[in-house]
């Protein structure tokens, strides 16, 4: 079977590619080894860039509200015992809102998306070898393409000759139905010593729906008991009720403060390790990376570089909080 673009991996980057080749007429087979899309380590939390971003696929404000979305309008932070609050401001590279959004329900929509447009996806299956004869790449001595683009994750991309950093960071994640006493159109965060190079997140993800979670570059060792001392925190002090969505899980995050540079074959997404670390924008980079290879394969150029937003760059005046009732800075 031939292709003219073969991704391997259908998280966002890979899933978008697809999206963009099959818009524009391109025959792309999207391989992914997961059975379903599911299961994601993440915040689930789509940023008020990342809205911009969806903009330049086509999706739209009220497609994420029909999936269940959370609309968000602010940050709200607890930096070293201070609380402070921020609220998105549209400009040019941002929204004056955000989404918390399941990637259990956002991955899927755009496998949805990326199918009707063409592209094809077959899901269970792990791509073990990529072998290049001439011109052409044959996988698995099964299927045949012109051009391959890796978008396998942190991890996916080893065996098949993607450059990884030592020392990337870790994360654990879990996502709880529950009643809790928080404000929800409002992403919460917490910076302390505790989490080194890191910090911990309560998102609001959906009706009654809650992702948390901490990472650290250099906490890794700590980062299973950072992770149980958070969650009892919240369901002490936050919930009233609580069950899991997802039980909690860990995983390496694909985020460093370099780019790895000498792949053989185009990198998008966590494999492409070129998200700082500090800026959260994972999923936004992901999506614009993946835009971008598609536009260069069709144009048959050179893939524009993703700028990762400047931290802070989404709000106006940060307000420093002596006391709001529905904050605290033990979170």
């Amino acid at each position: 079977m031939d292709y003219d673009v073969i991704i391997i991996g259908a998280g966002p980057a890979g899933l978008t590619c697809g999206l963009q080749l099959a818009k524009a007429g391109k025959s792309c087979l999207i391989i992914e080894q997961r059975e379903e899309l599911r299961g994601k380590v993440c915040g689930d939390g789509l940023s008020s860039h990342c809205m911009q971003v969806l903009k330049k696929i086509n999706i739209q404000e009220d497609e994420l509200v029909s999936l269940g979305g959370k609309k968000i309008y602010r940050n709200i932070t607890s930096n070293f015992g201070q609380l402070e609050q921020r609220y998105y401001c549209k400009s040019k590279e941002y929204e004056n809102y955000a989404f918390g959004l399941s990637r259990d329900v956002f991955d899927p929509y755009l496998l949805h998306l990326a199918r009707m447009a063409g592209a094809e996806v077959r899901l269970g299956w792990k791509v073990s070898k990529i072998e290049k004869y001439n011109s052409e790449y044959v996988i698995d001595s099964t299927f045949k393409t012109k051009k391959v683009v890796l978008a396998c994750g942190a991890m996916g991309g080893k065996k098949l000759g993607v450059l990884r950093p030592e020392n990337l960071p870790f994360g654990i994640s879990a996502r709880v139905f529950g009643d809790c006493n928080l404000a929800s159109d409002a992403f919460y965060f917490k910076y302390d010593w505790q989490y080194g190079n890191g910090y911990a997140w309560l998102f609001p993800v959906g009706e009654k729906l809650w992702n948390y979670g901490v990472w650290s570059a250099d906490k890794q060792k700590n980062i299973n008991n950072l992770f149980k001392q958070l969650e009892q925190r919240l369901k002490h002090t936050y919930f009233s009720s609580i069950h899991y969505d997802r039980q909690p899980k860990g995983a390496l995050i694909g985020a460093t403060k370099g780019k790895i540079k000498n792949n053989l074959l185009p990198c998008i997404g966590d494999c492409d390790y070129i998200v700082c670390y500090e800026s959260g924008e994972g999923i936004s980079f992901a999506i614009e990376s993946g835009y971008h290879q598609a536009n260069a394969i069709i144009n048959d150029m050179e893939a524009e570089t993703v700028s990762i937003p400047i931290r802070d760059a989404f709000c106006g005046e940060v307000k420093k909080l002596d006391k709001e009732p529905l904050v605290r800075q033990d979170l």
